[in-house]
């Protein structure tokens, strides 16, 4: 089976999801392809009926031709394309006709199977996709219309003569195409901003869920059923979700995560060990949230609209300041009282494998820009020194930053070392890029790449 795509430019759009563009397209052009038939009892080659019917469907076929592509106005359009070529359909006519006999056949012979309808369907879905598409606007691919047309004309005819329930299901099942109704309205855009939308509002900034993030951007709950395969055209497909059932699953996912990953949990196993921290990390997400969902007020008058929401604002900034206040007096009475060991000290085991700078130079240089910036804890630190210039294997749960604003000023950190420390090395821009995008959550390799030394 040969398949000829052609995608058409004018119909892409573009979709920008974590950081990254994708694009997305209802342009495609394809040219039919010819179908192979499938044995049993019935053989069209023998059946007279069947010949008869072939004829007909290439007289048919050969008249169509005739005014195609200047049957319709929709049809009409496809002169305007480069790569359209009426020969392409000519050459086609016969295999075109062919479609809605083998299509009789593999009917006739398979109705008797223990898996009668998956293996029709399967082979009809064969069939529909073997007359190829039009970019959107170009009218249906040439008689698709058709063919349903005739298939449903041979199932009603022989309802009484095969199983009925079996042929009813099938009458249903090729309707379903002849109609808008069962049509997907599913906008792949839609999805990804919706999922988007979900990742930014869940808490993932939370040392409770630290990792996680980067494991769900990976796995996108984007369809609503397992892949089916299907034989005859090799491939597996699966129903999309739409917005409505990826908000439900999304529901159900946050009442998971909340309900599985909690303080209450988490002080079972005895893994609470500093609560004042947590609180803040609640107060300041709180806060955050409410910022992000921004003030209203419904009062009519202008004046004291804006009084009212410029005065729960101060009430909030107010309640806010109160709160992280004792956590920050006692966080940092617990700094004060506790003894670290030099840094030298912790670091002197860790041998630098990646470059030839001393490991005491790398730890003085990311301690400025990301200790210092409160991006990273120390511990956190020289564990990522540990595992990126020692053993040069990123971990399985990546780094994450906190309280990063802008990934610009982590991105500068990473290129001020390459080029101010390590020298900037010929040709290895790259490998001092993955210091970066290969162990901390967020950052996509070429994304950090094209924006290293701004």
């Amino acid at each position: 089976m040969h398949r000829h795509f052609v995608i058409h430019a004018s119909n892409l759009t573009k979709i920008k999801f974590c950081d990254t563009e994708y694009y997305n397209t209802k342009g495609i052009y394809e040219l039919p392809f010819p179908t192979n038939p499938t044995n049993g009892k019935h053989d069209y080659n023998e059946c007279k009926g069947c010949q008869t019917t072939l004829r007909n469907f290439i007289i048919n076929v050969n008249k169509k031709l005739e005014s195609f592509p200047d049957c319709c106005e929709y049809h009409k359009n496809l002169k305007t394309l480069s790569y359209f070529n009426k020969q392409d359909f000519v050459r086609l006519a016969d295999s075109i006709a062919l479609k809605g006999i083998y299509a009789r056949q593999h009917i006739t012979n398979n109705l008797d199977k223990e898996d009668w309808y998956l293996d029709i369907t399967n082979y009809l879905e064969y069939t529909i996709h073997s007359f190829g598409s039009f970019p959107e606007g170009f009218g249906e691919p040439f008689l698709f219309a058709a063919f349903l047309h005739d298939l449903l004309d041979f199932l009603n005819s022989n309802i009484n003569t095969f199983p009925k329930q079996k042929i009813q299901k099938l009458i249903e099942f090729v309707t379903g195409y002849t109609t808008t109704k069962n049509v997907s309205k599913t906008d792949f855009n839609v999805l990804m901003s919706t999922y988007e939308k979900w990742l930014k509002i869940f808490p993932f900034e939370l040392s409770f869920f630290k990792g996680a993030k980067e494991y769900f951007i990976q796995n996108i709950p984007i369809l609503k059923s397992k892949p089916v395969y299907n034989p005859y055209l090799n491939i597996s497909k699966a129903e999309l979700q739409d917005k409505e059932s990826l908000i439900k699953v999304l529901i159900e996912r946050t009442n998971y995560l909340l309900t599985h990953i909690n303080s209450f949990v988490l002080h079972e196993k005895g893994l609470i060990n500093d609560p004042d921290s947590i609180k803040l990390e609640f107060v300041i997400k709180e806060r955050k949230m409410k910022l992000e969902q921004g003030y209203v007020n419904l009062v009519k008058d202008e004046g004291e609209k804006y009084r009212k929401i410029i005065k729960e604002w101060f009430e909030d900034e107010k309640k806010f300041i109160d709160e992280i206040k004792p956590l920050l007096k006692n966080l940092e009475s617990q700094k004060t009282q506790t003894k670290y060991d030099p840094p030298p000290d912790k670091i002197s085991s860790i041998k630098n494998n990646f470059d030839r700078v001393s490991i005491l130079e790398v730890f003085n240089h990311f301690k400025k820009g990301l200790i210092d910036k409160g991006f990273i804890s120390e511990k956190e630190l020289i564990e990522y020194i540990k595992q990126a210039f020692d053993k040069k294997i990123a971990p399985e749960i990546l780094f994450r930053f906190t309280d990063v604003h802008s990934k610009q000023k982590v991105i500068k950190v990473f290129y001020d070392y390459y080029k101010n420390v390590a020298g900037k090395p010929h040709r290895q821009q790259t490998k001092y890029v993955e210091l970066l995008s290969n162990y901390f959550e967020g950052y996509i390799t070429q994304n950090v790449k094209t924006n290293f030394n701004k």
